[in-house]
């Protein structure tokens, strides 16, 4: 029965604070807004995920015409427990966009804001959106 309760609490992922934090039991795939500097860890498995920033911007901006959409690059570092923390480089539109970390796979989804013409954006007012899933084992 332990065993049992233990294998389901590791399965399931959860919803983070406002500021990054803890993550509780919730039987959906994690999506959470980090600003720079922020981190969120999973338990039990203490899988912390810190968005540092953006690297580069090339996305095209909002009434422009461009040939192609651009990329916005940002940086995280991924730490599983009792491990070396990794940094990592995940995309809007270019490869990778996600990361493998154990079970998890780890998705950006979202990069706001979006830049407009004539209207440059403060670095420290980005934020990542990402979505963390527990994969599936067999």
């Amino acid at each position: 029965m332990r065993t049992t309760l233990a294998v389901i609490l590791l399965f399931l992922l959860a919803g983070c604070t406002d500021r990054g934090g803890v993550i509780t039991p919730t039987s959906t795939p994690l999506q959470a807004t980090l600003a720079p500097g922020q981190s969120l860890i999973i338990y039990p498995e203490r899988l912390r995920v810190t968005f540092y920033g953006v690297t580069a911007d090339s996305r095209c901006p909002m009434g422009a015409d461009c040939i192609w959409e651009g990329d916005g690059a940002t940086r995280f570092s991924i730490q599983p427990d009792r491990a070396e923390a990794a940094a990592c480089t995940l995309h809007t539109a270019l490869q990778p966009n996600f990361v493998e970390s154990g079970v998890f796979f780890i998705q950006l989804v979202g990069l706001d804001p979006y830049p407009r013409t004539g209207s440059p954006i403060d670095p420290a007012s980005y934020v990542a959106t990402v979505k963390i899933s527990r994969m599936e084992i067999y």
